[in-house]
């Protein structure tokens, strides 16, 4: 595949940190030394999870939102390889397997305008190709018995890993998004905005629950059309924060009679700045209660806005949560 890029040795030793040989969690995990096929390089390695990234901003940009989610990526490899291997961590398990080259596409981003109503056309056109990538790279992942753990870009790639890992299986997917937007905006042209809903119209995803919705926010619409569907249900922001195990409960029966995924939209962080570490707490108690359920098929995180003001605060934080779903499963 000509736009996957893969994570090698030298990248490995470019990153991690000196230290004794069996110290990084880095310097534990698997990799590829080469690339034929997904699939076939993958299926008989003793790894249970697969991550890679998605290095983009164009769902971001297509949705008329801050960009810097492209940055995600490269951010989070740092600290995660370089995070302290213990007993309780198991990256002998995990293969990095490297990233999405959307390096063309960023780069044409440049030159567009999101007040432009062509250049917003254009953006949302070239989604398509994104779609697509995510879409064939979690499907190669879960067709080979692994769980992918997707990191960067925007919710937008919601879309492609739904796809993806509907196909593999054969099967419409349910998923849990802890995330304040409800990624069901209208079908306009693709963008961070309405992976879900693509993904629901199109038959990939079948039960869906939000956790964290901000309804402050929502529009009127998206508010009545997700009351609407039975096969969609949310709890608030303010139900997250303060009947929190309640929505545990509620999200476990509603996504559990099939295989599902775990979306997390960093956002959902930011939202709560005041409470941050205690959202961070919980995103964490999600990820372990879900992770150890057998039909938990993936993990993605999305939407975290990189710049130099919070690089060290996200990557810090969106490692927890892969380790908190690695680490979830293995008790």
């Amino acid at each position: 595949m000509d736009q996957l890029i893969l994570f090698t040795e030298q990248d490995l030793k470019n990153l991690t940190k000196k230290g004794s040989a069996d110290s990084k969690f880095g310097t534990q995990v698997q990799l590829l030394s080469s690339l034929t096929n997904i699939y076939d390089d993958i299926v008989n390695l003793d790894v249970d999870y697969v991550v890679f990234g998605i290095p983009e901003d164009l769902g971001n940009f297509a949705n008329t939102n801050k960009t810097g989610t492209f940055k995600t990526w490269k951010a989070v490899l740092k600290k995660l390889t370089n995070l302290n291997r213990n007993t309780i961590t198991t990256p002998e398990k995990v293969l990095i397997l490297g990233h999405l080259d959307f390096k063309k596409i960023q780069k044409k981003l440049l030159s567009y305008d999101q007040n432009n109503k062509k250049d917003m056309d254009k953006a949302r056109r070239k989604m398509e190709l994104i779609d697509k990538k995510v879409a064939y790279v979690v499907h190669q992942i879960i067709k080979a018995g692994k769980k992918p753990i997707i990191i960067g870009g925007g919710q937008n790639n919601a879309y492609g890993v739904l796809k993806g890992a509907s196909l593999a299986l054969n099967t419409r997917f349910n998923s849990i998004n802890i995330s304040p937007q409800s990624g069901f905006m209208k079908k306009e042209g693709r963008h961070s905005g309405n992976g879900f809903s693509y993904a629901y119209a199109e038959g990939f995803l079948k039960n869906y629950f939000i956790l964290g919705l901000n309804t402050q926010i929502t529009a009127e619409i998206i508010l009545k059309t997700l009351g609407k569907i039975k096969a969609v249900k949310y709890g608030s922001t303010e139900d997250f924060e303060n009947k929190f195990k309640k929505q545990i409960r509620r999200a476990t029966k509603h996504v559990t009679e099939a295989p599902f995924g775990l979306d997390v939209n960093y956002e959902i962080v930011n939202h709560s700045k005041e409470n941050a570490n205690i959202i961070m707490e919980q995103v964490t108690e999600v990820l372990r209660h879900f992770s150890q359920l057998p039909e938990v098929s993936y993990l993605h995180i999305s939407s975290a806005v990189v710049d130099p003001d919070n690089r060290k605060a996200v990557a810090k934080n969106v490692t927890h949560m892969i380790v908190n779903f690695i680490n979830g499963d293995t008790n």
